[in-house]
């Protein structure tokens, strides 16, 4: 459920279909097809002080979709040159203030599933809040959250992971802190939700398995809602 997760199908045939399940009405996904770096640049250079014209463009250029709240099967890609074809599917949103989305089934029609794509040897994580899930980074401000103003795969974390040819993930949610500290931030410690899967949504009842999905580099992003939540009151000892 954290931002810019998903999955990637190799197949033969023409199309792709994927049963989902959607608990929200915000679950809006990115999808590549045969594409060498799963990532649409968000070009702001040509309209810098026209967000929605530069949203607008992204949009058209970046094949998107929103599940629905329950269980439905969707048309992901039809009409494809009969082939051998990689699709991924990236989320927009982050954990939380978006949809939690699951995978149900694949269909390939006449079609067959091949093995996975290979991935890069190359692995990195991110840990953050709102810089790290690219909160509003669809527009030049926001009045409280709305889905459509972000997406995870066009962060500093995203262009960094493509820059270096890498696999990555994204650790992170609006508006949490780093450690306990006076201010109770509402919107919880990095210390209490790291070790699991999704604390956030299911609690401490799945332990995330490092071992299995080591990193070569950890970027953490963290420490400004620390700060603000204490209203300048830290101090150099502190």
């Amino acid at each position: 459920n954290y931002s810019a997760t998903g999955f990637s199908v190799r197949f033969y045939g023409t199309e792709l279909k994927a049963t989902m399940r959607a608990e929200g009405t915000s679950g809006t996904v990115n999808i590549y097809v045969d594409k060498d770096i799963n990532q649409v640049e968000f070009d702001t250079d040509s309209n810098p002080n026209n967000y929605d014209a530069a949203r607008e463009k992204y949009n058209r250029e970046c094949t998107n979709m929103t599940f629905e709240n329950g269980t439905g099967t969707y048309t992901l890609v039809s009409g494809l040159p009969e082939g051998i074809h990689t699709v991924t599917v990236l989320k927009r949103g982050e954990v939380c203030y978006t949809s939690h989305l699951a995978l149900v089934g694949l269909d390939v029609g006449t079609g067959k599933l091949l093995t996975p794509p290979k991935k890069s040897s190359r692995t990195i994580e991110f840990i953050g809040d709102s810089n790290t899930t690219g909160y509003g980074n669809l527009t030049l401000g926001s009045s409280g959250y709305d889905p459509s103003t972000q997406d995870g795969t066009v962060t500093y974390a995203a262009y960094t992971a493509a820059a270096l040819g890498a696999e990555y993930t994204i650790t992170a949610r609006s508006g949490c802190t780093l450690t306990r500290n006076d201010a109770a931030c509402s919107e919880g410690y990095m210390t209490d939700t790291y070790l699991y899967t999704d604390y956030w949504n299911i609690g401490d009842s799945e332990v995330y398995d490092f071992a299995s999905n080591p990193s070569d580099v950890v970027v953490i992003h963290l420490g400004d809602n620390d700060h603000d939540g204490r209203a300048g009151s830290l101090s150099t000892s502190q």
